[in-house]
Formats: structure tokens, C-alpha cells, sequence
């Protein structure tokens, strides 16, 4: 047992040291492992130095001077005796013109002949001054505005006719007041009747639900007169349809069976009463008694009939036979909405809808008729018979102040027509004004544009007079023109004025010379210039009589390029400087040179190579590092410095900034994208 717990003990041993050896061999070589994995960076000391500052352009080189050979009339090109990049001397040929005629004299002839014409013409339109057009104008308008001024005359209303009308009005509907109370009064003094007997208490029961019952009446009327009027049309195209159904079942009814029962005399007998059927019908005069057997013929249709027809004919059956026409066509009404809805198209469906809505209306119409008789019959047989005398008379009496109330109506409709017939009056009598006014502001303007048409004219016809002086005189100045270039005819032969380089050359054989530079003929004996355009912080630093450095021009013999001049550039005034060298040496006009200008260096105490500064959204920076000491040795951070560029030349920047000179480092290249912040391993680190 003792042996066993040794040997435990001895293999936890063994464990614990092969661990503590990994651990003493990764604490040793981790700052190499993770050095592997970060960007590795090259880096200079910030250190004072001098920066000399090359100021750099190019430019195109151009003549002092050059002449441009023009000709002032437009003349054809017979031969050309030189080229470009030719010297020639002063009367030297430079090409030949054919014929003696230019196209700027035959063109003035040409506009001489137009402006004579427009002149002739111009006489020719000059008019009299005359206004009968307007006159005859203003003659229409004077009589419309005494059309208008008869309308409104004769819609003239006083207010005396107007207040008397208001007054008819509120005195009739005082008087209906009135009469409406003392209505109410008798109404409450015949429903009272029997009060005092055993059955009071029943006879003002019913009174109260003839009153509720009057009342539902009157909504029902109401309701059935509202549809009518919003399904008028339907339950209209339902009643023509039932019309056409009724007469086509009489004709079929008569046509068949006279034909298959009587043979064809009695069909011709029937067929005629069948016309005079129809005629009737359609005349709006048919009288059933007139026609005893057409019922019958419907009411008994024969085997061949319609599925419609039979269901037509059994609800005629079902009626009695003494129903009236009208009747007999409510029935073929209902069974005409009936058949819309169960196989009508959608329209026809809307018929049916319409037509049931004014039947329902209708029916509940007559029920509270019905209710409301029935009320009135029970009062009746409950009040005494002295009641019921007083009752009846009660009830005359009512009946006739309902007569007085409407005679009192329909004299209160009168006086309103008569009112509102007044007040139209006055709208119109108002809008006649209105348009009298209106005439009248027309016809004072046309007697005023007439007056000023006739100012205008006599203007006009004075303008029109210095316009034909002005023609004459042009026509006279076009025949100077004329007798000028008839004058100024241009030699055949156009020979060189100056002496120098042809640097242009816009004529050939056959074409049109023009009125533009033919010829342009650089004076090579006056020098050559350049010129390029620098930052107004560069113009400063360079002075007038500074020789720059041609830098890209390696044969013939050397070119000198002197500063003459440093004025504000014409595209950027505010921000450019354009600076302006004399070239001297072997050059020609369009060559061009890069110049170089190198100021006098300046120390400074703070510089970097060009490649440490950087660039972003916030500015110019360098990047530096900065040693952080960890349980495993030093580390390098890359850490941001914004600094500010005052000088730079080709290799090194002066800068400003939160930099120390000789102990600071600035990061000029890494192998990896570096970001600030970033841990970093140095190039003598590598290993």
C-alpha cells in the first residue's frame, strides 16, 4: 500500500517540471514571437538643417513679336510660294491671288440692291390715317351699354315694394303660427273626450298612441317620398320592362291560341282586337272592361309557355279576376324584380333592389295607416255618444282649421314666391349695374385708345418718315462703301511686310483668303519669351533678374532664361503670381523648357525627410515611436505628432510641431499598413 502512494507522488513531479520548463522557454523567446507578426518600420532622427527651395513650371516659348498678314477683302488663292518654319525678308512673295473682283465688293453691291428695294417698299406701305373700323367699334358699344342700361331699368325694385313684401311674409307666418296653436289646442281638446269615465285611463292610452301613431304615418310618407325620388328611375326601367312582359304574354296568349283553336279567320279577328290592345295600352287609356278575355288568356297560358309565364300565371290565378290593369302590372312588376334578381345582369339586379326598396317603403306606408285606423276606430267605440258627437265635431273643426291652415300656406307660398321673385329682381337689377358699369369702363377705354390710336398714328407716320430718311442716308453710305472698295482694290501679288520666321500658315491654292491672319511671320530679331504660374508664397521668394535653370534642353548651343517681370495671374489674381523669363540661345517659338529657381537655403531647427510627413482629413503629421517597457521587455508604439510644413526641397521639410531635434524618431517607411497606435519592431530589431 506504502508503494503505490509512491509512485502517485513521483509522476506529479515529473508533470510539474516539464510545465515550469515550457514556461522558462516561452517567457525567454515571446518578445521574438510576437516581433514577427508587427510592421517593421525604418526611422530618422529629427534633427536642424538648411532647406533650399526649388521653384519649378514650364512653358512654351513664344516670339516677342509677330505680324499677322491680313487682306480686306476675301479673294481667291492662286499659288502659294512659301511654307512654315521659312525665313523670308521684307517684299518677299508669299502668294498669288486670282482674279480682281472680291466678294466684299460684290456682296455691298448685292446689300445696295436690297436696301433700295426696302426703301421702294416702304414708300409703297405708308397709309392714310383712318379710323372708321374703330368708330364703327365704339358705335356697337354705345349701343350695348343702352341695352344694358333698359335691363337694369327694367329690374328696378324700391325698397318700399320690397320691405312691403318682407312684411306680407311675417305676417302669414304669424298667422300660421296661430292657427297651428289653436289646431293643437282643439286636437288636445278632442283627445281629452271622455276622460272622466271609467275608461279614461284607456281613452288617453290610445290618444297618446294615436298621436305616436300619426306621427310614424308621416315618417313613413316621408321615407317612401325619399325613395321614390332616389330609386325613381329603377323602379321606372322595372315598370317598362313588366309592361313590354305584359304585352308580349296577352299577344303570345291571343296569337297562339286563336291560331291552333280557331283557325286563321279568327286569328286575323284577334290579331286586329290584339292592336287595338296595344294601342290602347301604350296610350296610357286601356280599360279593363273593355277587354274581358284578355285576363283569361293570361291567366291560362298554353303548354309552350316561358318558366317566367307559369309562374306568372299562377299568381294571376291565385288574384281575383276582377283585379284592375293596374293591379294585374304591379303583379308583373314584382315578378319582373323577382326575375332581375335571380338572373338579371348587374344593372338589372339594381333595378330590383330599387324597385323592392319603394315597395317596402310603400307597405310600411300602409301598415301605419293601417295601425293608425285601427287606433282611431278603438277611440271611437270608447268614448260616450255625447263624446262621440263632440268627437266628430272636434274633428271638423279640426279638419277645418287644417283647411285654413293650408289656404294660409299657400298664400305664405305666394308671398314668398312674390319675395323671392323681388329679391331676383334685385340680384338682377344688381348684375345689370354691374355690367353697365362694365360697358361703360369698356367704351371710355376704346374713345380713350381711339384718341391715343390716332396720337400713335400721327407718330407713327412721323417715325416712318425719319425711318425713309434713315434709308436714304444708309443707301448713300452703301454707295461710298461701294466706290472704296472699287478703290481699294487688293495687288495679285502679296509679298512679306517684315522680316522673319513663318510660324503660320492659312492659305492654299484654290481656297478663300479671308478676312483672318493668312500669314503670321515671327521677328526673330526681337527675342523669345516664357512664361508659368506660381503660388503667391513662391512669387516671394524670387526677385526680377534671377537666371533660372533650363533643366530639359540638351542640344545646340545653351539656353538662358532671365526673370523679367512678376505680375498677378489673369485666371487667379487673388492666389497666383505669373512669372515672365526672357529666353536667349538657341530656341524657337513653340518649344517648351522646364525652368527651375533655387532661393537662398534657411536653417531651421526642426527637419524630417519628405517621405516621414503624412496626410489626412485633419492635416499634415509624422508618425514616431515612442518606447513602452512591459514584464517582457521593451515594446514600440507608433504615436501621432501633427506638425505644420514651412519649407521642403527635393529630400527634406522644415516643419513646427510637438517634435524634439536629436531625440526624436520619425517612421519614413513600413512593410505593413501602419496606423497611429500600432505596436512596431525597428529595422535593427529584425533579427
Amino acid at each position: 500500500m506504502t508503494e503505490q502512494k509512491v509512485k502517485k507522488r513521483g509522476w506529479v513531479k515529473n508533470a510539474a517540471i516539464v510545465f515550469l520548463a515550457v514556461l522558462l522557454v516561452l517567457t525567454f523567446f515571446s518578445n521574438t514571437i510576437m516581433n514577427r507578426s508587427l510592421p517593421q518600420v525604418a526611422t530618422v532622427n529629427v534633427s536642424s538643417g538648411t532647406i533650399t527651395a526649388k521653384i519649378r513650371g514650364y512653358g512654351t516659348v513664344e516670339a516677342y513679336e509677330a505680324y499677322e498678314v491680313k487682306l480686306s477683302q476675301t479673294r481667291t488663292v492662286e499659288s502659294v510660294h512659301v511654307r512654315v518654319g521659312d525665313m523670308v525678308a521684307v517684299d518677299d512673295i508669299l502668294f498669288m491671288l486670282a482674279g480682281q473682283e472680291s466678294e466684299e465688293l460684290e456682296a455691298a453691291l448685292k446689300t445696295l440692291e436690297d436696301m433700295q428695294f426696302q426703301y421702294d417698299l416702304a414708300l409703297l406701305q405708308l397709309k392714310d390715317l383712318d379710323f372708321a373700323l374703330e368708330d364703327r367699334t365704339i358705335q356697337k358699344s354705345r349701343e350695348a351699354l343702352a341695352e344694358a342700361e333698359a335691363l337694369r331699368d327694367k329690374n328696378l325694385v324700391t325698397e318700399a315694394e320690397l320691405a312691403a313684401a318682407k312684411d306680407a311674409e311675417s305676417f302669414l307666418k304669424i298667422e300660421l303660427a296661430s292657427l297651428s296653436r289653436d289646431l293643437e289646442v282643439i286636437k288636445q281638446q278632442r283627445d281629452s273626450l271622455g276622460g272622466s269615465g271609467s275608461n279614461s285611463s284607456q281613452l288617453a292610452a290610445l290618444a297618446r298612441q294615436i298621436n305616436d301613431a300619426s306621427t310614424k304615418v308621416t315618417q313613413a310618407q316621408q321615407a317612401l317620398e325619399s325613395a321614390k325620388i332616389a330609386y325613381g328611375s329603377d323602379v321606372t326601367a322595372i315598370k317598362n320592362a313588366a309592361q313590354d312582359l305584359m304585352k308580349s304574354d296577352v299577344e303570345k296568349s291571343i296569337l297562339e291560341r286563336e291560331w291552333t283553336g280557331d283557325g286563321i279567320d279568327n286569328f286575323g279577328r284577334k290579331f286586329r282586337e290584339w292592336r287595338d290592345f296595344l294601342a290602347a295600352f301604350e296610350g296610357g287609356s286601356f280599360d279593363a272592361t273593355q277587354w274581358p278575355g284578355w285576363e283569361a288568356a293570361i291567366s291560362a297560358p298554353p303548354p309552350a309557355s316561358t318558366e317566367l309565364e307559369s309562374d306568372i300565371a299562377s299568381t294571376v290565378n291565385a288574384e281575383a279576376q276582377t283585379a284592375s290593369w293596374q293591379n294585374r302590372l304591379s303583379i308583373y312588376m314584382d315578378a319582373q324584380a323577382t326575375q332581375y334578381l335571380t338572373n338579371g345582369t348587374a344593372e338589372q339586379q339594381g333595378y330590383a333592389t330599387g324597385y323592392n326598396s319603394v315597395k317596402a317603403a310603400e307597405r310600411t306606408v300602409a301598415d301605419r295607416q293601417a295601425e293608425l285606423n285601427s287606433l282611431q276606430q278603438q277611440y271611437s267605440e270608447l268614448i260616450s255618444e255625447d263624446d262621440s258627437a263632440e268627437y266628430q265635431r272636434l274633428t271638423n273643426l279640426m279638419q277645418t282649421k287644417q283647411d285654413t291652415i293650408d289656404f294660409t300656406q299657400s298664400l305664405m307660398d305666394n308671398a314668398q314666391a312674390e319675395l323671392k321673385a323681388l329679391e331676383e329682381k334685385q340680384l338682377a337689377f344688381k348684375d345689370a349695374e354691374a355690367q353697365v358699369r362694365s360697358l361703360q369702363d369698356k367704351l371710355e377705354t376704346e374713345l380713350f385708345n381711339l384718341a391715343q390710336s390716332k396720337k400713335d398714328a400721327q407718330t407713327q407716320q412721323a417715325i416712318e418718315n425719319l425711318n425713309l430718311s434713315k434709308q436714304r442716308r444708309e443707301i448713300e453710305d452703301q454707295k461710298e462703301r461701294i466706290a472704296e472698295l472699287q478703290g481699294d482694290t487688293v495687288d495679285s501679288v502679296v509679298t512679306a511686310p517684315v522680316s522673319g520666321k513663318i510660324t503660320s500658315l492659312s492659305v492654299t491654292a484654290g481656297n478663300k483668303t479671308g478676312t483672318d491672319a493668312l500669314v503670321t511671320i515671327e521677328l526673330t530679331d526681337r527675342g523669345y519669351l516664357l512664361s508659368f504660374s506660381v503660388t503667391a508664397e513662391q512669387a516671394k521668394k524670387v526677385s526680377v533678374g534671377e537666371i533660372a535653370e533650363v533643366s530639359n534642353y540638351y542640344w545646340g548651343a545653351e539656353i538662358k532664361a532671365k526673370l523679367i517681370s512678376v505680375k498677378n495671374d489673369p485666371e487667379n489674381p487673388r492666389e497666383k503670381k505669373l512669372l515672365t523669363f526672357d529666353i536667349t540661345g538657341d530656341v524657337e517659338s513653340g518649344t517648351q523648357l522646364n525652368l527651375t529657381l533655387g532661393n537662398k537655403g534657411m536653417n531651421y531647427e526642426l527637419v524630417v525627410p519628405n517621405s516621414a510627413i503624412r496626410t489626412d482629413n485633419n492635416g499634415d503629421f509624422v508618425l514616431i515611436y515612442v518606447t513602452k517597457q512591459t514584464p517582457l521587455g521593451a515594446r514600440y508604439v507608433a504615436t501621432r505628432v501633427d506638425v505644420r510644413v514651412l519649407e521642403k526641397d527635393d529630400y527634406n521639410s522644415a516643419v513646427s510641431g510637438g517634435l524634439s531635434s536629436w531625440q526624436d524618431y520619425v517612421i519614413t517607411s513600413s512593410n505593413k499598413p501602419l496606423e497611429p497606435g500600432m505596436y512596431v519592431r525597428l529595422a535593427e530589431d529584425a533579427g
